[in-house]
């Protein structure tokens, strides 16, 4: 055995090893969160940044997981899609009647968040602030979503922001294109936003990249933030038709042009296998 067998597989060596490269003295934290990591990677750095703990945080998640091992683990699972193998390009379908699990992807995202005050001072571009963060745990089942979960975490957000739901113009949503899941975020948005938001533009982005597994929190955070930038909502690839034909979601497979409100508020939904739930919101810079 390796002498160097323990420091390998011990999770925090990742951002132990940018810290060691890149000199970073700050808090050094490493989320092991499954699917939510990306997003709580993130919503911790902020809180961070909150607590007076740092004035910069190098925040964000990476998953690689292509290969003959976890490929056999989710299909055992029977979370992988197969209706789709002759045709791949359309395999993705996030909240598509005809979904039957997800297309597993790879990939990173990494934001900087700073103080205000601090990015002022060094003249930095920014692209756009977290107003923000909230966390909760299902408490009920290892890999089936209760929906109440996701509630709690989208109201904490809302909560910690100081805004109501028709306040959010654009929701990225966790659907990963299985049916059990993206049903129960569906109803858990209606929940929330179907009186007081009906119109709220909703996507997943996961039709274009498949699943990024802890990938997907961090690199979905940045489509959200572009999208508040770029007044352009993105599009849910491959949606056709929804389960439930008095389903309301205003879900679409064409992206949105129409956000052109001066202020423009999104909010970010990542859960995970464990009952893990986080949710961030994330609006464009005045």
């Amino acid at each position: 055995m390796s002498p160097h067998y323990i420091t390998r597989i011990l999770p925090n060596m990742s951002s132990g090893q940018v810290s060691i490269r890149h000199k970073f003295t700050g808090p050094n934290l490493c989320n092991s969160t499954a699917c939510a990591a990306g997003v709580q990677a993130i919503g911790d750095g902020y809180n961070m940044i909150r607590l007076n703990h740092a004035d910069v945080m190098v925040c964000g998640s990476t998953e690689a997981t292509i290969n003959p091992m976890t490929m056999s683990g989710f299909s055992k699972m029977r979370a992988l899609t197969t209706k789709f193998n002759d045709d791949p390009v359309r395999a993705s379908r996030p909240f598509d009647r005809l979904r039957d699990g997800f297309v597993l992807g790879e990939g990173c995202g990494i934001v900087v968040l700073e103080r205000l005050e601090h990015a002022q001072r060094r003249n930095a571009e920014i692209v756009g602030e977290i107003l923000g963060y909230g966390l909760s745990s299902d408490g009920s089942h290892i890999t089936q979503p209760s929906g109440q979960g996701a509630v709690q975490s989208m109201k904490q957000a809302l909560n910690m922001a100081q805004l109501k739901p028709e306040d959010i113009g654009y929701i990225n949503a966790h659907a990963t294109s299985t049916p059990i899941g993206d049903r129960i975020e569906r109803q858990a948005i209606s929940e929330i936003f179907h009186e007081l938001n009906p119109d709220v533009y909703v996507s997943s982005t996961k039709g274009s990249t498949g699943h990024l597994l802890g990938g997907a929190g961090s690199v979905e955070t940045i489509f959200t933030i572009l999208a508040c930038l770029n007044k352009r909502c993105p599009p849910t690839l491959n949606y056709n038709q929804a389960d439930d034909e008095n389903d309301k979601l205003n879900i679409s497979s064409k992206i949105s042009d129409s956000w052109t409100s001066e202020r423009r508020i999104a909010l970010k939904n990542s859960f995970g296998f464990g009952g893990t739930n986080s949710t961030i919101i994330v609006g464009n810079y005045l």
